[in-house]
C-alpha cells in the first residue's frame, strides 16, 4: 500500500484493491491501485500518473466515503461499481459474489447500497448483475462455472442449485456429509475444485474425494470435475450440454452408473 500512502492526501481508494482491503476476492490479481478524488474533479492527465496508480474521474460524494484504518476508500457497493465500469462484468460478478459471502452483507441491503450510487453510465446495467448473482458461490471458480453454464443458455437446463448436501461414508466407515458446488436438474453434480491438492497428506485427501465421488454418484447421478482450464476453455460447458442430453427425459437409468466427467486429476 506504499503507493496509496503517498497520495492518500488526495485521493481516495476504490476498484479492486480497495475490494481486497475489504476482505473480498477479485478474480485477478491486483497490480495497480484506483484512485478517485472527491467531488466532481477530473482525473490528472494520463502522462503524470505514477507507475502502478491509476486516476479515475467521477462524482465522489462524501456519503460513499469510508475509513478503514488509515486509509480512505470508497464504500464496498462504489468500489464494486467501479470494478464494473472500469474491469468488466467478470471481474465484477466474481467481486459481487465474494461480497455476499461477507457476513452482514445481504443482496437486498447491497441493492440498496447501489441504488443510492452517483447516476452514472452503465450503473443499470451493474444493478441488474448484481441481482443475478449468488450469494452462494464460495470461490471465483464456482463464480465463473455457474456464469458459463448460465449464460450458454443449454437446451433442457432447467433447475441449477448449489451446495447440495449429499451423505457419504469414508473407507474406514465414518459417515460424513459433502456438498456438491452444484446440481442441475437433479442428476448433474458439478464440482468445481480446481483439482488441487492443499493438504499435507496428499494421498488421503484424494483417496477421501474418490469415496466422496463414488457416493455422489448413488442413484446414477453424472458427476462433473471442473478445474480453471476447464472452466475457461468451454470444456464444463460442453460437458454440461452433453450430459443434458444423457439424462433428458430421465431421473434414473437402470442398471449402470453414468459417466464421471474430468480429465485427469
Amino acid at each position: 500500500m506504499y503507493l496509496y500512502t503517498r497520495y492518500r492526501r488526495k485521493a481516495v481508494l476504490t476498484g479492486p484493491a480497495a475490494l481486497r482491503l475489504m476482505g473480498v476476492k477479485t478474480l485477478s490479481w491486483v497490480d495497480s491501485i484506483d484512485l478517485v478524488l472527491e467531488g466532481t474533479t477530473r482525473a490528472k492527465s494520463r502522462a503524470l500518473w505514477p507507475q502502478g496508480v491509476v486516476y479515475r474521474s467521477g462524482m465522489l460524494t462524501p456519503q460513499h466515503v469510508r475509513e478503514r484504518g488509515s486509509v480512505m476508500m470508497t464504500s464496498l457497493a462504489m468500489a464494486l461499481f467501479d470494478t464494473y465500469r472500469y474491469y468488466g462484468r467478470a471481474e465484477a460478478l466474481v467481486a459481487v459474489e465474494s461480497a455476499l459471502q461477507i457476513n452482514g452483507v445481504e443482496k437486498d441491503e447491497l441493492l440498496r447500497w447501489v441504488a443510492v450510487l452517483p447516476r452514472a453510465k452503465t450503473i443499470k446495467e451493474f444493478r441488474e448483475l448484481v441481482e443475478y448473482a449468488s450469494p452462494l458461490s464460495e470461490s471465483p471458480l464456482e463464480t465463473q462455472a455457474r456464469d458459463n453454464i448460465l449464460v450458454a443458455e443449454i437446451p433442457g437446463l432447467v433447475k441449477l442449485e448449489q451446495q447440495v448436501p449429499f451423505r457419504y461414508v469414508t473407507s474406514w466407515g465414518e459417515p460424513k456429509v459433502g456438498r456438491h458446488d452444484m446440481v442441475i436438474n437433479d442428476v448433474i453434480a458439478v464440482g468445481a475444485d480446481g483439482k488441487c491438492k492443499w493438504a499435507d497428506d496428499w494421498k488421503g485427501v484424494t483417496r477421501e474425494e474418490r469415496e466422496r465421488e463414488r457416493w455422489a454418484m448413488h442413484g446414477d447421478k453424472v458427476l462433473i470435475r471442473a478445474s480453471w482450464e476447464d472452466v475457461s476453455n468451454g470444456d464444463l460447458v460442453r460437458w454440461v450440454r452433453e450430459a443434458i442430453a444423457l439424462t433428458q427425459g430421465q431421473n434414473q437409468v437402470e442398471g449402470r452408473t453414468l459417466l464421471a466427467m474430468s480429465t485427469s486429476a
